[in-house]
């Protein structure tokens, strides 16, 4: 009876060794397609394949190169969760960098200003003398301290135009009166 049991079990492992190992290869197979059709700038078709990755075998690659192929079709909600997705599976500071680097990018052309300092001062504390990163994170306040102001001007002009209708409203009753 012991030994059924010891031949089941080891059948079992064996099985489940396979699978993981076709998944892995399936993997594999659909990154490399997605690179390939990234390389040929044919972004949805890209994407797919590397959905089919993540979903035999997620790991840092899978998740980072889904995140570009997202930033390319302009999906910059998308590609931000991603990275941050790909940086949760990472253990080196090169490839930790490296993505939070991308997530400022992806963050800075969605003019989230703020959102693409904080993925910036992240790659810097992995990669700390990282000139592009500095430079970056220089640009992205610069345009925070232009959206800011932008913004201040326009509450400016709003409340004086409040103000102008608000004393045209009341001119108005007097000659009415």
């Amino acid at each position: 009876m012991t030994e059924i049991f010891k031949t089941r079990y080891i059948s079992i492992a064996i099985c489940l060794l396979g699978q993981y190992t076709v998944s892995g290869q399936n993997a594999h197979k659909n990154l490399r397609n997605g690179d390939m059709l990234y390389e040929y700038g044919k972004y949805q078709e890209a994407e797919t394949e590397y959905r089919k990755a993540e979903h035999h075998k997620p790991d840092v690659k899978s998740a980072y190169n889904l995140s570009n192929t997202l930033v390319n079709q302009e999906r910059y909600d998308e590609a931000a969760k991603k990275y941050t997705e790909a940086a949760t599976r990472t253990t080196t500071d090169e490839q930790k960098a490296k993505i939070y680097y991308n997530q400022g990018n992806a963050l800075f052309k969605k003019q989230a200003y703020k959102e693409s300092i904080d993925a910036y001062k992240k790659s810097l504390r992995s990669i700390p003398d990282d000139q592009s990163a500095k430079e970056n994170l220089a640009i992205a306040r610069n345009e925070l301290k232009k959206q800011i102001q932008q913004q201040k001007k326009e509450e400016q002009k709003k409340e004086q135009e409040d103000k102008k209708d608000k004393d045209q409203d009341q001119q108005n009753q007097k000659n009415d009166a």
